[in-house]
């Protein structure tokens, strides 16, 4: 499963853990990322923190950023297998937050 009409389908308990199913607002908030970024998605995954969940990029050169219900949307930036960024979308604008996932995605 790597498509948001995957994604939107899932019921609730999509993982048997109580996990809610990614809502409208989590796609939405992905789908506006997923036009921004210039690179192609890894891997676009439900979130058991209840939510979307995208990686670019490879696991330990990349950027993950994380697309909750509530609205929020976080973002971690990894080199060398380390986090060299954390940045919370509910601090910064998305813009902001999307140019730095650009620039680090076009550095590694």
């Amino acid at each position: 499963m790597d498509t948001l009409a995957d994604i939107r389908d899932l019921p609730d308990d999509w993982n048997l853990e109580g996990a809610a199913k990614p809502n409208a607002t989590s796609v939405q908030n992905t789908t506006r990322v997923l036009r921004f970024v210039r690179h192609t998605p890894a891997s676009v995954l439900p979130s058991v923190e209840e939510g979307v969940l995208v990686r670019f990029g490879a696991r330990s050169e990349g950027a993950y950023i994380e697309c909750y219900n509530d609205g929020e949307i976080a973002c971690i930036l990894v080199k060398d297998g380390k986090v060299v960024k954390n940045m919370d979308v509910s601090e910064l604008s998305l813009e902001s937050v999307l140019c730095d996932v650009n620039a680090h995605l076009d550095a590694t």
